[in-house]
Formats: C-alpha cells, structure tokens, sequence
C-alpha cells in the first residue's frame, strides 16, 4: 500500500487541486446503459444508436405518430 500511494501521490494531490471529477461521463454512460435496456431485441447497432440519441438528446420536437388517420384517431387492428 505504502509503495502504491507514494507511487500515486502526485496524481492524488492534483485530483484535490484541479476539483475535476467524471461525473459527467458516468452520466452519460448511465444513459446509455438506459438506452441499451430499451433497444434490446431491435437487434443492429444503428437501432441502438438511434435509441441513445432519443433518450440522452432531449429533443424538444419529436416527428408526430406515423400511423393517424384523417379522423385524428389511431390506427387500431
């Protein structure tokens, strides 16, 4: 233990100056993880990518529902 921290110690002392930490990244790798979860079972990595962009792009205007008829109400089979 003693030989890893006197290995470390500069890098240990600069994480306590500099205040920079990865919290940004685990929360972009969070919502990937999400995004995973939601796209099994579409099965490319062009359908994953697609979910990620949905769930970590806060997107403010999605495209309307594909399949409404001129009544206004959906489809229903």
């Amino acid at each position: 233990m003693d030989k890893m921290l006197k290995k470390h110690w500069p890098s240990l002392l600069n994480a306590f100056d500099s205040r920079l930490t990865n919290g940004r990244v685990e929360a972009v790798n969070s919502l990937i993880q999400v995004a995973k979860a939601r796209a099994r079972g579409y099965g490319t990595t062009k359908h994953l990518i697609t979910i990620v962009y949905l769930v970590a792009g806060k997107l403010t205007q999605l495209p309307t529902f594909p399949f409404v008829v001129q009544s206004g109400l959906p489809i229903t089979t």
